[in-house]
């Protein structure tokens, strides 16, 4: 089961929760409204407020709305998150959640190699190189899990790229360019720097926003 298979799951499963508490929800012209199920209706809310934190953060609309009708406690609060729920589950089997991911960690991307660029240019080849080895490694997992692949992020470097030419992700020139900056990689993990050069991290600035792209469109 992948990341979005299981965090739709769960939705759909928080959701199908809130069908049964709202039938002990009972109300009296004197008193008002209440459930008899108070403690279920806690737990529940409680869950649904950490699960949409988890999945969108504290600043999205969906989390700010769950919250407001956490606080309400009442029958229209219960399914209104209901109705969150299931509209995150179908968004995210849709592929939503993933294209958001997509955008966000190339938005991210593209702000490491800026930096990555200025160093470079300034003739910082050390620093330069991490940056732009972490895009690299970073890009390379995320495609393979686009693809199925997903015990790629425990794999190295090399396996990961095997594997997409493997599955026709990549063709064979882009997993020769990818190969041909193994060196430079292990150089930078391994703070071996006297084996780094500036014009290998030059070449790989260049190569990698060609590479993102394949990343943005999921190829």
């Amino acid at each position: 089961m992948t990341r979005s298979e299981a965090l739709a799951a769960k939705a759909r499963e928080l959701a199908s929760k809130a069908v049964s508490l709202e039938r002990s929800w009972k109300y009296s012209n004197s008193i008002g409204g209440w459930f008899d199920d108070q403690s279920g209706v806690e737990e529940l809310m409680t869950q649904a407020l950490s699960f949409v934190e988890h999945v969108h953060g504290v600043r999205h609309p969906h989390y700010q709305r769950t919250l407001h009708w956490y606080n309400q406690q009442s029958l229209e609060g219960l399914r209104s998150v209901k109705g969150i729920l299931v509209g995150m589950a179908d968004n995210i089997q849709s592929g939503f959640l993933g294209d958001l991911e997509a955008r966000v960690t190339i938005e991210i991307s593209a702000d490491f190699l800026a930096t990555s660029q200025q160093l470079a240019d300034a003739g910082d080849k050390d620093p330069a190189s991490v940056l732009a080895i972490c895009v690299l490694e970073d890009s390379v997992k995320r495609l393979a899990a686009m693809h199925g692949l997903e015990s790629a992020k425990d794999q190295e470097f090399s396996v990961v790229i095997n594997s997409l030419l493997a599955k026709k992700v990549i063709e064979k020139s882009t997993h020769s360019s990818l190969m041909s900056f193994k060196s430079l990689r292990n150089s930078a993990f391994h703070a071996q720097w006297h084996e780094v050069s500036l014009e290998a991290v030059r070449m790989l600035l260049m190569f990698l926003p060609v590479f993102l792209e394949k990343l943005r469109s999921g190829r």
